[in-house]
C-alpha cells in the first residue's frame, strides 16, 4: 500500500515488526521477501513517485576528489547528479549492468591494507543466484565461455595473466524502456504486508538510554509535520551516502555516531572510476567484428565480456582488480599509430584489424582518508547537516595502474592480439576519471566492531537491532557493478531475519 506521510494528522505514531529505511532496490526487495514470510513491514521513502527538485536539494553538499601526485577536483555537483531521491532510488536511472564480485574480492591481500570480507564468494553464491533470478538473468558462472556461447578472442590461447570478466544487463532497469522495474516497484507497494509511506525523511535514530537497541525513529516531512515511528527491527536503506549520514547525525546516545566503535563509520569510502583520455583511449585489435563479438557491450540481450587482470596477475603485481571495456568500433587510427598497426599486422599475418574505443577500471581500495563527514553548521531544509566528501583515491591503486596497464599492452602485442593507445602518465589520473554511481563502503562489514561497523549479517555492531542494507557495507569494491551483490546482500539478510523474527 502506498501512503502520503504528509497527509497524516502531525504526530501521528507508525508501528510495525519491521521498518525499512528507504525504498529502492534493496529496501523494496527486503520488503517484499519479509512479507512472504508473514511479517509486517513499513517502508519509509524520502521522495515521491518522482523526482522533486526540492527533495534532491536535501543531497546538496560538499565533495572533492584526489590521490597521490595528482591534482584534486571539486566535484559539489556529484552528491546531487549521482543518486535520485524518490520510490525505486537510483534503480530509477541506473542502466542495469550486473556481475558478481570476484572470488578474489572478497579474500585478505596482504598488500591491500583493510581487505578482506567475512564472507566468501562460495558463501554468497546462492544467494548471487536468486538474486539473478529476481533480475532474470543467467546466473553468473566462473565459466566465461558457458555464459557467452564464445571464447574470449584474445588471450584464450596463453597464460590467463588477463581473463574474461562476464557482465549481463537486466530488464529490471528504470533505464530501459519496458516496465519491468516498475512492476518491481508495483510487486512491492501491492503486497499485502507491505505499507510504503512516501515523503517520509529520517532525521534522527532514538536510541535507547543504554544505547543497545533502537528505541524509534523520527520523520519529518517537508510541510512541517513530524511523526514517529517504531518497530522490533530496523533496516537501513537509504543509500551508500546517506545510511552513514544519518548514523553519525544520530549522536545524542552515542556521541561519535551509531556503530562508530573504532570511527570507521563514514570512512572507507569507496567508488569505481572510469579511466580515459577521450579521443586518446583506444586499443587496436588484430580481429574483424565477427570474432569480436563477445566485447559487444551494446547489445543488452546477451551476456558480454570485458577484459580484467587474472587473480595471478593481481598477486604478482601487487595490484588490485583492473578491467578493459571496449565497448564499440571507431574510426581508423592515423599517423604514428597506424604506422605501428601496419608492423603489427605483418607481424601477425593478420587480414584485418579494429579499432575500438576503450576505457579502464580499477578497484578503489578501503581508504580511511576517504571519507564522509558531516557538516554541523550547514543544515538542510530539515536541520539535517550536509554532508561532506572527501573521496580519495590511494597509491595502493594508482601506483599500480601504469604497471597494469603497461602489461596488458605487452601482452596484447605478445599473443599478436593488438595494440593499445593510452596518451596519460600517473600524475593524469584523477583529471581522467569519470566516477560512477557505485557509493561503497562508509559502513563497512567486518567480524569486530575494531574494524567496521557492522557484522556479517549487516547488524550495527553493539545494536542489537539495527541493521544496514546496501553497498555501504561493502568492505572492499571490486571492480563489478555493485547492485547484483547489494541485492544477494539483501536476500541473504532476509534470510537472517526470518529465523529471528516471530510473526
Amino acid at each position: 500500500m502506498l501512503l502520503d506521510a504528509e497527509q497524516l494528522e502531525d504526530g501521528a505514531l507508525l508501528e510495525a515488526k519491521v521498518i525499512i529505511a528507504g525504498g529502492g532496490m534493496a529496501g523494496l526487495l527486503l520488503a517484499r521477501q519479509l512479507g512472504d514470510a508473514g511479517i509486517d513491514v513499513l517502508v519509509l521513502e524520502s521522495g515521491g513517485q518522482s523526482q522533486d527538485a526540492r527533495v534532491q536539494s536535501m543531497y546538496a553538499g560538499k565533495m572533492t576528489l584526489g590521490g597521490p601526485s595528482n591534482s584534486q577536483r571539486t566535484m559539489d555537483g556529484y552528491l546531487i547528479a549521482s543518486r535520485v531521491r524518490c520510490l525505486g532510488g537510483s534503480g530509477n536511472v541506473w542502466g542495469g549492468k550486473c556481475a558478481p564480485l570476484d572470488p578474489l574480492d572478497f579474500e585478505r591481500r596482504d598488500w591491500i591494507a583493510h581487505s578482506g570480507w567475512p564472507l566468501t564468494r562460495s558463501t554468497m553464491q546462492p544467494f548471487y543466484d536468486r538474486a539473478c533470478d529476481v533480475l532474470e538473468l543467467p546466473h553468473f558462472s566462473v565459466d566465461a565461455q558457458a555464459m557467452t556461447g564464445a571464447p574470449e578472442p584474445l588471450f584464450a590461447s596463453g597464460p590467463r595473466r588477463f581473463t574474461a570478466r562476464p557482465r549481463g544487463y537486466t530488464r529490471c532497469s528504470g533505464a530501459v524502456a519496458n516496465s519491468t522495474y516498475q512492476d518491481y516497484k508495483v510487486a512491492a507497494a501491492n503486497h499485502e504486508r507491505v505499507r510504503i509511506y512516501l515523503k517520509a525523511n529520517l532525521t534522527r535514530i532514538e536510541m535507547s538510554e543504554d544505547g543497545e537497541r533502537v528505541a524509534a525513529l523520527d520523520v519529518r516531512c517537508l510541510n512541517g509535520r513530524t511523526h514517529r515511528a517504531r518497530a522490533h527491527t530496523y533496516i537501513l536503506a537509504m543509500g551508500g551516502i546517506e545510511n552513514a549520514r544519518l548514523l553519525l547525525a544520530s549522536s545524542d546516545v552515542h556521541r561519535n555516531g551509531i556503530g562508530n566503535h573504532s570511527d570507521w563509520l563514514g570512512r572507507g569510502f569507496q567508488g569505481h572510476a572510469v579511466i580515459e583520455k577521450e579521443g586518446q583511449t583506444s586499443v587496436q585489435l588484430l580481429r574483424n567484428s565477427a570474432v569480436l563479438a563477445p566485447f559487444d557491450v551494446m547489445n543488452r540481450s546477451k551476456v558480454h565480456i570485458v577484459l580484467g587482470a587474472s587473480d595471478d596477475t593481481q598477486r604478482a603485481l601487487r595490484g588490485v582488480n583492473f578491467t578493459v571495456t571496449l565497448p564499440r568500433a571507431i574510426g581508423a587510427v592515423t599517423g604514428a599509430p597506424a604506422a605501428a598497426l601496419a608492423v603489427a599486422k605483418k607481424l601477425a599475418s593478420a587480414s584485418t584489424s579494429e579499432r575500438r574505443e576503450a576505457y579502464f577500471m580499477i578497484e578503489h581500495t578501503p581508504n580511511r582518508e576517504s571519507r564522509l563527514s558531516l557538516i554541523r553548521d550547514e543544515l538542510d531544509e530539515l536541520q539535517m547537516p550536509r554532508v561532506r566528501l572527501d573521496m580519495r583515491f590511494g597509491a595502493a591503486e594508482l601506483d599500480r595502474f601504469m604497471p597494469t596497464l603497461a602489461m596488458f599492452a605487452s601482452e596484447l602485442g605478445r599473443c599478436e592480439a593488438g595494440r593499445v593507445q593510452w596518451r596519460g602518465g600517473a600524475e593524469d589520473l584523477v583529471a581522467s576519471m569519470s566516477l560512477s554511481r557505485h557509493h561503497m563502503g562508509a559502513t563497512r562489514m567486518a567480524v569486530s566492531a575494531k574494524s567496521g561497523v557492522v557484522d556479517e549479517h549487516c547488524r550495527v555492531h553493539g545494536v542489537q537491532n539495527l541493521y544496514v542494507a546496501g553497498s555501504s557495507v561493502f568492505p572492499t569494491s571490486g571492480i563489478a557493478n555493485p547492485t547484483l551483490t547489494l541485492l544477494a546482500l539483501a536476500l541473504r539478510l532476509s534470510d537472517h531475519l526470518r529465523g529471528r523474527i516471530s510473526t
